[in-house]
């Protein structure tokens, strides 16, 4: 996000800025709803704390500063430079824009890389869910990621909920900026297509062999294959049988059935050999006789290990939909 001259920082902010590198706070951890502003500032404060390395943890899976969607991401800002600009020094892949459903990986993801940020600080900015069940989103990523310091940026008292029961921590309440404004739905979605879209500019078409890559947390290529007439594939598992048949194959009963091209555009995450995300990716096929997948991704194909396949068809223009598998 590139910060307009104009934009007015509000007396809080600078004090903020003032406080945490008094006081030495090295994990700051940044709440607020949808449209208060927590990503102008973040930028404004990975800025403003001169003479300190700074890491961002980018949390917000949905609305993304660094890096793609459906992903945590890490990253470095140099001075200067708009957070947009960034480069993702890593990533933690998620397989969705929406938290919900997806709370043990968005929190799992963001501990990991707040840990494996080195710097004097870390910023770490969060999703606009923040209350029912984004309350207690926040409660579990309070517990795992162990901040220093809260940054409360809200209107009224949105937040209070949530502060009241974290205040053994130290918090900051922040004004909101006047520049603030709530985005559209529209908006935000054609912000992720964008995202996608720089992201995937330089992807290239590889094959990875599914004998040498893994595939995490789905039932295929993980029993023995089986015939049943009409199937493209089917294979029998400890937990029953898995088929990638069309509606009209008759398949045994509690039998777990995949439509014939449920995996084209599918967004994947790609994994080294300790499963840390080395890039995303977009499925164009997998050939059951062969057990290959072909993909498209800007990662270089050495080194991956393992593939998640998320919940999202991304298109090569950003466009994007959700289909749970």
């Amino acid at each position: 996000m590139t910060l307009s001259p104009d934009i007015d920082i509000p007396d809080g902010w600078c004090q903020s800025a003032r406080r945490i590198a008094r006081e030495g706070f090295r994990r700051v951890l940044v709440l607020g709803a949808s449209g208060r502003g927590k990503s102008t500032y973040c930028s404004w404060l990975c800025a403003a704390l001169k003479g300190r390395r700074v890491a961002f943890v980018d949390a917000d899976i949905g609305q993304k500063d660094v890096g793609p969607p459906a992903s945590v991401t890490l990253a470095y800002p140099q001075p200067g430079q708009p957070l947009a600009d960034g480069r993702p020094a890593a990533l933690y892949f998620i397989g969705a824009v929406n938290p919900m459903g997806h709370f043990l990986p968005l929190v799992t993801g963001t501990r990991d890389l707040a840990e494996r940020a080195e710097a004097d600080v870390v910023i770490i900015d969060t999703t606009g869910l923040v209350q029912g069940p984004g309350r207690a989103l926040k409660d579990q990523l309070i517990d795992a990621v162990r901040p220093d310091l809260l940054i409360a940026l809200q209107r009224e008292d949105e937040l209070e909920p949530l502060l009241q029961g974290n205040r053994h921590l130290p918090v900051l309440r922040l004004t909101v900026s006047p520049e603030a404004r709530s985005r559209s739905d529209s908006a935000r979605r054609r912000a992720r297509e964008e995202r996608f879209r720089v992201y995937f500019a330089a992807a290239e078409s590889i094959t990875l062999d599914l004998e040498e890559t893994v595939l995490r947390e789905t039932p295929l290529f993980a029993g023995r294959w089986e015939s049943i007439p009409g199937a493209l594939w089917a294979e029998r598992t400890a937990e029953g049988l898995v088929a990638v048949a069309p509606p009209g194959v008759v398949l045994p009963r509690k039998s777990r059935r995949l439509n014939p091209g449920f995996e084209v555009d599918r967004l994947c995450g790609l994994g080294d050999y300790r499963d840390d995300t080395v890039g995303l990716g977009i499925v164009e096929a997998i050939d059951f006789e062969r057990q290959s997948v072909r993909i498209r991704t800007p990662a270089a194909q050495a080194g991956i290990r393992t593939l998640r396949l998320g919940e999202l068809l991304v298109r090569p223009d950003g466009r994007h939909q959700r289909v749970p598998l």
